[in-house]
């Protein structure tokens, strides 16, 4: 009896140390690895976004893509590229990676981004004229053109003036008008396909390396915007760089998005404007005119 017990006792603590192993808990030889990862939720572009479009969640949906396929800087989570705009032309289909909302100042090439029939011009501006020079390729620009004065140390032209015509002889001398200077918005929804800054400082490639959040500062910096134009906008900005200065105005991105249908593209209206000369502050904003005080010098 007692050697059958112990028998059936051996039998016993066998099978327990068997299940024990089984399930990986009964020693560090035998614990089991979880498997490796192969593929990661990726977010990509359900439909085309043009140029210059912010994304909403309806344009987006997640897949999972292959690690070995996957960007390095593609994104897990719709939440972190709805609101943001896309620089560059996406298809449907496509995986959306950090680059594709960067401007990086660096331009390959502008014609993909040109619509049909239409030009790409350069304009030069500056931290004053070129908000900030903070335009990016896909905003949308309006642009106004300004005669007399200076802007930023850059002369503007003399202004308008008037030709005096002397009756008796007939001699023309041209005369420097009151507020002779004249401010116009000549192009609108004008769509920027590339920009072109100058390379980064030390200091800021130093951030950018450290991880440090980047910024803009008042540095007085230039930008080259190119514009998407018509043959006739062409003509009227070049005059405008020539004889006048140019200022860019930076237009927000809902106004080509048609809510209803997105990602469907849209032109808004044009602003009918009137210009501005002197009379213009005097008559509608109250402007006082300046007055000529003529000095009578008394007799000797």
């Amino acid at each position: 009896m007692f050697l059958l017990g112990g028998i059936i006792l051996a039998i016993i603590v066998f099978v327990l140390i068997i299940l024990l192993f089984s399930n990986g808990t009964g020693g560090t030889g035998s614990t089991s690895n979880p498997p490796p990862v192969t593929q990661l939720q990726t977010v990509y572009a359900t439909v085309d976004i043009p140029l210059g479009t912010q994304v909403t969640s309806d344009m987006v949906a997640t897949h999972q893509v292959d690690v070995t396929t996957r960007s390095a800087t593609a994104f897990s989570n719709i939440t972190d590229v709805v609101g943001q705009i896309i620089r560059t032309q996406v298809t449907a289909n496509t995986d959306l990676n950090a680059g594709m909302f960067a401007s990086s100042g660096i331009v390959a090439s502008v014609t993909p981004n040109l619509d049909k029939g239409m030009r790409a011009m350069s304009v030069q501006v500056d931290q004053v004229t070129g908000v900030g020079t903070l335009i990016q390729t896909g905003d949308h620009v309006d642009v106004i053109i300004g005669f007399g004065g200076s802007t930023a140390g850059s002369s503007c032209g003399t202004g308008f003036q008037l030709d005096n015509v002397d009756p008796k002889t007939g001699v023309i001398t041209p005369v420097s008008a009151l507020g002779g200077s004249s401010i116009k918005m000549i192009v609108q929804s004008s769509k920027v396909v590339g920009t072109l800054l100058p390379p980064p400082t030390a200091a800021a490639q130093g951030a950018a390396a450290s991880g440090a959040p980047s910024g803009t500062s008042l540095n007085g910096q230039q930008e080259i915007v190119l514009l998407q134009v018509t043959a006739q906008q062409a003509e009227v900005i070049r005059y405008g760089q020539v004889d006048g200065c140019l200022s860019l105005v930076l237009r927000s991105p809902k106004d080509y998005v048609d809510a209803s249908t997105p990602p469907n593209p849209v032109v808004p209206p044009l602003d009918p404007t009137t210009g501005v000369i002197l009379k213009t502050l005097v008559d509608q904003y109250g402007v006082l005119p300046p007055q000529i005080i003529q000095v009578v010098l008394p007799k000797k």
